[in-house]
């Protein structure tokens, strides 16, 4: 088993048994009954576990979740009670609290807060309980967003996108959400940027987060690690693999701006990490047709970077 497919087993109690409710709490309590699957961010697995609801709105819960190595997590499980209320369902600890909040009749929204503020934002659907076993492979997530393919405006690939419409479905500018690095993990893991994107869309924004060449379910050839070195192997050079991400990001504007429902205009480029820096790149390149740059901690890669980025 690979590292990846080992990250999707979510371990559960063994043995464990959903009671039904009856029918005599209010609805917007039982609708939280039952279970629900998805992740955290977009690669940590989660199992959210609801049972015995009470007419007070208190209720047993299990929250699981999965093996994840970039966080240095261990899957675990454990049992809590859980507090419900009009809006939400909450369960609080000593070090963080966890709200699940409906988004359509199927489909929970989650945010993790620690107690320093740090927080983590989630996606759940609901999935058949009879399903479930004492380690339960959650291979099929809760997608968000709508998924596309863009066409690349030099290249004949295709790119794949996440494309988050405005709920008003009228006309608005467009930002654009870029994707860092691959960090060491498996490259072709997408990256759908869900919290980004609804705190843009909630300030009028249609939002596009494009997967580079061969990042995702992109086509193409992942090729930003192309560096140009001198003859003891120091990096001196990074423009290969930057004009390569510049033509990505470039493809998906002019598809972004193609669409009906998108104002034409300067775009709004976010970033995180590689995708910072590219987002300020293209704006020092193309400055009329950007509106603004947000970067978030860019860098094109570390270690050496002061010769590397000259």
């Amino acid at each position: 088993m690979d590292r990846t497919n080992f990250e999707h087993y979510v371990p559960l109690p063994p043995n464990f048994e959903l009671t039904p409710h009856t029918g005599t709490i209010a609805s917007h309590l039982a609708a939280f009954h039952g279970a629900w699957g998805g992740v955290w961010g977009d690669e940590l697995r989660h199992i959210l576990l609801v049972d015995a609801i009470r007419p007070t709105g208190e209720a047993d819960a299990i929250y699981a979740t999965g093996d994840y190595l970039q966080w240095g997590a261990e899957g675990s499980w454990r049992r809590s009670v859980a507090n419900i209320d009009e809006l939400n369902l909450k369960i609080k600890w000593p070090h963080a609290t966890v709200t699940y909040l409906f988004d359509g009749p199927s489909r929970l929204i989650a945010q993790y807060v620690m107690a320093d503020g740090h927080s983590t934002t989630g996606l759940l659907q609901r999935i058949s309980s009879t399903a479930l076993g004492s380690r339960h492979l959650l291979e099929d997530v809760v997608s968000a967003g709508e998924r596309v393919f863009l066409p690349h405006s030099t290249r004949p690939i295709l790119l794949e996108a996440r494309l988050y419409r405005h709920h008003e479905m009228k006309r608005a500018p467009l930002a654009i959400m870029n994707h860092g690095s691959a960090m060491g993990r498996d490259v072709h893991a997408g990256r759908s940027e869900f919290a980004q994107a609804r705190w843009l869309m909630s300030n009028g924004y249609h939002v596009l987060v494009p997967m580079r060449r061969g990042r995702g379910l992109s086509q193409g050839e992942y090729g930003e690690d192309n560096y140009g070195r001198d003859a003891s192997g120091t990096i001196i050079d990074v423009s290969a693999g930057v004009n390569e991400a510049v033509e990505d990001l470039a493809s998906a504007i002019t598809f972004g701006l193609s669409l009906p429902f998108v104002e034409a205009g300067p775009v709004l480029l976010m970033g995180q990490s590689r995708g910072g820096f590219l987002a300020a790149v293209y704006a020092g390149r193309h400055p009329q047709a950007v509106s603004g740059v947000v970067n978030f901690v860019g860098g094109w890669r570390g270690g050496g970077a002061s010769e590397a980025l000259n």
